[in-house]
């Protein structure tokens, strides 16, 4: 039980680490946009990126430091991390879709997550 409570501690600092991340890369995407003309559907495909690629990071360091089960716990930690998102959007918008884009996003994350989960443990030494 205790071993339990551990990994889902790792889970939730490698979210924070996904979304230390996320921000990095979205000063990054700010940099760019206020020297650069961007188009916004541009913009929101770079963002999406970088929520894939933050995703993909946090549960990559998650798995290199579990034992096991890297597949589950990146779903995890990429299921977690989209709720987080949701519930911000939540706050700042005042209401939630279940479109076809965060339907996509989610599918989408969690691919990134199971895989950066997979990529960590088999590059264990």
């Amino acid at each position: 039980m205790e071993k339990g409570l551990f990994e889902f501690k790792k889970v939730l600092k490698c979210v924070l680490l996904s979304f230390i991340t996320t921000i990095l890369l979205g000063g990054i995407l700010a940099f760019i946009v206020y020297f650069w003309q961007v188009e916004e559907p541009t913009v929101r495909i770079i963002i999406f990126a970088a929520m894939i690629v933050s995703v993909l990071f946090g549960s990559f360091v998650l798995a290199k430091n579990v034992d096991s089960k890297g597949l589950i716990n990146g779903l995890l930690m990429a299921v977690i991390y989209f709720l987080v998102i949701l519930i911000i959007s939540f706050i700042i918008n005042g209401k939630v879709s279940f479109g076809v884009t965060n339907v996509t996003r989610l599918v989408t994350l969690s691919a990134a997550g199971m895989l950066g989960g997979i990529l960590g443990i088999n590059t264990k030494k």
